[in-house]
């Protein structure tokens, strides 16, 4: 059940994919595009160090420092009630299945868990 709200929380900041059901808005494709090829480096990051927790917490540190836009702007749509457009459904559940399964060994990991909460910035 950890790892599960662990994947949802990744999905939700990184992508920008779960978002307030009750406004029909959603971001640009353009911005889709970028959350996307950032949850898709997330989903990369966890998988190459699914069994090294050291590494996989100080690769995802590395890659929140360098995104930290991208971040800031998945949490503002986020707060405004956007949504993803339906087209990135898929990708989105594709990913989101691949973080569950790859983050089985780290997923109780304080220092991954640690890292994972700088994505949502409340």
């Amino acid at each position: 059940m950890r790892m599960m709200a662990l994947a949802f929380a990744i999905v939700a900041a990184a992508s920008g994919a779960a978002f307030a059901e009750s406004k029909n808005e959603t971001i640009s494709d353009a911005e889709a595009q970028r959350y996307m090829a950032f949850f898709d480096q997330v989903v990369a990051t966890v998988s190459s160090a699914k069994t090294d927790c050291p590494k996989m917490s100080a690769d995802l540190g590395k890659l929140f420092d360098a995104n930290t836009k991208i971040i800031d702007d998945a949490n503002k749509a986020k707060d405004q009630g956007k949504k993803l457009p339906a087209d990135y459904d898929k990708r989105v559940k594709a990913g989101a299945e691949k973080l569950v399964a790859d983050l089985k060994t780290c997923a109780a990991d304080p220092a991954v868990q640690a890292t994972f909460k700088r994505l949502d910035k409340k």
